[in-house]
């Protein structure tokens, strides 16, 4: 969760954006139930609305509302002792939503996403208000790091980092896919992240199906492998991907983790071609 100080900045963007399109209110609306897929509502009000979906509404003169079922007293709290000038709206329906953006009469409602805005929500806006699609302008708007966007970042960086640096205990010939994924789940989030998304897939890959689930193959000896590890630090995700091989004296491993590695933005990435030595 963001400070006080971050969530204005914010917001002070957002009805600057508002003016701009000659917007009265903006909805970002999160239908999801995915943590990952909650990025708009979560971006303006920090809430992760992992029970159901969620809205977050602003309106041009800086109000801003929280929409969403049990909402719960941690984040209630937790706005109330940071000063966060939130209403909380405990409940979700489409009437509701549209109740609440229709109190204040607005001419022109923005909304980001279509996708999230529901048949169901529009139809019970009717035709009182005129719906502008303003998904390209707000991503635009967050493509902006601000500090502490830029922080939070790097320290997503610097866990992926220290735990690529465990990857010689964890990536073991004879270990199963979902042992090693689970290994590194859990150090990310003993780190501190949320999650993460974490593949490790055999190479060459083109024409495999991606295991999405609990995967029981076996690491085996004399095989090149893709390890990804990304964890997802408040929202934020780094991206920490490099070949490891169970070859002895892999150069051909070593010298395509070296070319990834110059073509990195200058943020904080490692190179461990992981050699059959360190495991037998």
């Amino acid at each position: 969760m963001f400070d006080l100080a971050e969530a204005t900045s914010r917001w002070a963007r957002v009805t600057q954006l508002m003016a701009d399109h000659d917007l009265d209110a903006l909805l970002a609306v999160d239908l999801s139930r995915d943590e990952i897929l909650l990025a708009n509502q979560r971006w303006l009000t920090g809430y992760i609305p992992i029970g159901g979906p969620a809205a977050a509404l602003i309106h041009r003169d800086g109000e801003i509302e929280l929409i969403s079922e049990r909402i719960g007293v941690p984040v209630t709290e937790y706005y109330k002792k940071h000063g966060f000038p939130i209403g909380l709206v405990n409940g979700f329906s489409p009437q509701l939503v549209a109740e609440r953006v229709t109190r204040r009469a607005p001419r022109r409602l923005g909304i980001v996403e279509p996708d999230s805005f529901s048949a169901a929500i529009a139809t019970a806006l009717a035709s009182s208000v005129e719906a502008v699609d303003v998904s390209d302008a707000f991503g635009r708007l967050r493509l902006r790091k601000s500090a502490y966007e830029i922080g939070v970042i790097q320290k997503s960086c610097a866990i992926a980092d220290a735990v690529w640096e465990r990857v010689p205990e964890i990536f073991r010939i004879g270990r199963k896919h979902y042992e090693v994924i689970a290994d590194i789940d859990h150090l990310v989030r003993s780190a501190g992240a949320e999650g993460g998304f974490h593949l490790l897939l055999p190479l060459p890959f083109l024409g495999r199906a991606m295991q999405s689930l609990a995967n029981q193959e076996i690491i085996a000896a004399d095989m090149r492998y893709l390890l990804e590890i990304s964890p997802r630090l408040d929202g934020y995700y780094s991206q920490l991907t490099m070949p490891v091989t169970t070859y002895r004296n892999d150069a051909a491993a070593l010298a395509f983790g070296l070319r990834q590695a110059r073509h990195r933005a200058p943020i904080s990435f490692r190179i461990w071609p992981v050699l059959h030595e360190l495991w037998l």
